[in-house]
């Protein structure tokens, strides 16, 4: 009796000691990013190129008082690029922000428009961001492309879009197109067209007040 009460402790003491049999790891699905998509793309997925958070003027973006024969006035005041004007339109420009437009990138800004009407100007040949240059505009419930020299319209949205006093806009080129989203909805896409220059502005496209919280230029992985 006392053998067979022996050889059962050791049994259960060898079932007891057993490695527990692993589990499958079942792999964890790669997150695929969605270009045409304002939140479609991983943070992991980008870097900082530039970071204008307009705490003072270090990037050297056009500053000019009221005079006499000037109706408008660009400062920097409170953390935001103001652009403001008496009558007709007013704009703030730098040939500050240097990145590589070979790379694939994004360029977002946040704005605040009364009027909801605002212009943005990137990878201008001139120093006053015009010239040759890309342009995007939000006016009158239309998103407008333009490209060149000679301003010339590249698209419109099919149909009257909600423009916001207050948003954010990104411009996202990846290989060869370019989208365009306000508020990370998509407002159009378009074959991308080469960069002229370092020049980049701030339209304010009516009389009033524009205001720019900030402007980030991030690379894509």
């Amino acid at each position: 009796m006392r053998k067979y009460i022996y050889v059962v402790m050791i049994a259960t003491s060898m079932i007891s000691c057993k490695k527990p049999k692993n589990e499958p790891v079942v792999p964890t699905p790669p997150v695929i990013a969605q270009y045409d998509k304002g939140d479609g793309i991983p943070a992991d997925q980008f870097t900082v190129a530039f970071k204008e958070d307009f705490n003072d003027n270090t990037n050297k973006w056009l500053v000019q008082g009221r005079r006499p024969s000037y109706v408008d006035q660009q400062e920097i005041s409170g953390g935001k690029y103001k652009l403001t004007s008496d009558y007709g339109s007013s704009y703030g420009w730098t040939t500050s922000i240097n990145f590589d437009h070979t790379k694939n990138y994004e360029i977002e800004f946040k704005y605040l428009s009364v009027n909801r009407r605002i212009q943005f100007n990137w990878g201008a040949k001139d120093g006053s961001g015009f010239g040759s240059f890309h342009a995007m505009s939000l006016e009158d419930n239309k998103f407008l492309y333009y490209h060149g020299v000679t301003f010339i319209r590249e698209m419109a949205t099919k149909s009257p879009i909600d423009i916001p006093m207050e948003g954010v806009v990104k411009i996202r080129k990846y290989n060869n197109k370019v989208y365009f989203f306000l508020n990370n909805t998509l407002l159009s896409s378009c074959e991308y067209v080469v960069n002229y220059g370092p020049g980049f502005a701030f339209y304010n496209r009516q009389a009033g007040i524009t205001e720019y919280d900030y402007l980030y230029v991030h690379y894509i992985k």
